[in-house]
């Protein structure tokens, strides 16, 4: 009969492979690597601070923020109201642009953007009636450009040498990301921001997309809520 061998004592009860642990080294820097490279949406070499109409995308960092949708439409909380507010004060405060149609969801923002230059003036569009918020919104101090003939955006692109110009969509978007987060978190006494750090911006390049952007707002909620209910 064979002797058992000594237990030492002194070894812990239960040790992680270094095998596993390497392994989740390598998966925890794999998705490190992937969120800070994601593939941007933005076309290379183009200056977002040039003249034309843009469509916007944010999302907030938590699943219900803003309100709720009921019905088809949605209904702002006081989260809501303070980015329907702050959104439109960036007209007043950013005389190169003017807002057309946008709409907050509990969860995410959109919106269409023209950069006019700091010269803009009424006389550059034409009137426009006002729509319920929650909808398709726009802003009441100047009216959005409903007559648009060929491309609206420039047929030749600049480079843009700089990661952040002034009067860009980069900049507006800086701007109310911080006010907005700022106002939220004295309400909330929350830290940090309230947006996902990166938007999505697209250049609408001509009155068919310029359309189907705006009906896309208008639907949104709708699209939404049925969702939800489906």
């Amino acid at each position: 009969m064979t002797k058992p061998k000594n237990r030492d004592t002194n070894k812990p009860a239960t040790q992680k492979s270094p095998k596993t642990n390497l392994r989740g080294f390598y998966l925890k820097n794999f998705m490190e690597d992937k969120l800070h490279h994601r593939k941007s949406t933005r076309l290379s070499g183009y200056d977002y601070s040039l003249p034309g109409a843009y469509f916007l995308t944010l999302r907030n960092n938590h699943k219900i923020l803003f309100g709720e949708l009921k019905n088809g439409k949605m209904i702002l909380n006081d989260f809501g109201k303070i980015i329907q507010n702050e959104w439109l004060k960036s007209q007043t405060i950013r005389q190169e642009i003017f807002l057309d149609d946008f709409v907050i969801l509990p969860n995410h923002f959109h919106a269409i953007v023209w950069i006019v230059g700091s010269n803009a003036t009424d006389n550059n569009v034409n009137a426009d009636g006002n729509t319920d918020v929650g909808a398709n919104d726009h802003s009441p101090l100047r009216s959005r450009p409903d007559r648009v003939d060929g491309p609206i955006w420039p047929p030749n692109p600049q480079p843009n040498s700089f990661r952040m110009r002034p009067k860009s969509i980069s900049s507006l978007i800086t701007g109310f990301k911080s006010i907005t987060t700022t106002t939220i978190n004295q309400i909330s006494g929350h830290f940090g921001s309230i947006w996902q750090r990166s938007f999505n911006d697209r250049i609408i390049r001509d009155k068919i997309e310029l359309f189907n952007k705006r009906n896309y707002i208008f639907n949104n909620p709708m699209k939404h809520w049925l969702q939800q209910n489906s």
